[in-house]
């Protein structure tokens, strides 16, 4: 992906990395978000979108660590490798809040 930028990063007690990819359109950011679950589905044990708030998400479960990835407009961001599912949400949740 292309002005896609990665950070590792520790919130609370979660450690993992994020990402944050500007694309060329709403429409190309929901194909990426599509073709994310699909990856889930084949390397891992799948994904499901839950909703929080007025805000949706795609939690992935990646074999045992959690992936959770939102679009918003032509963004496409998230956190990757956490452990503990409902951590992993919180922390996307707080992260998506963060980007304005």
């Amino acid at each position: 992906m292309r002005d896609t930028y990665t950070a590792e990063f520790k919130w609370d007690n979660a450690r993992g990395a994020a990402f944050l990819s500007r694309t060329e359109s709403a429409n190309k950011a929901k194909l990426r978000l599509n073709l994310y679950a699909e990856h889930a589905g084949r390397f891992g044990q799948g994904a499901e979108f839950v909703d929080e708030g007025n805000l949706t998400f795609l939690v992935c479960d990646m074999n045992g660590l959690y992936d959770v990835v939102f679009q918003e407009g032509q963004l496409l961001g998230g956190i990757t490798a956490i452990a503990d599912k409902t951590c992993a949400i919180e922390t996307g949740i707080q992260f998506r809040k963060a980007v304005r």
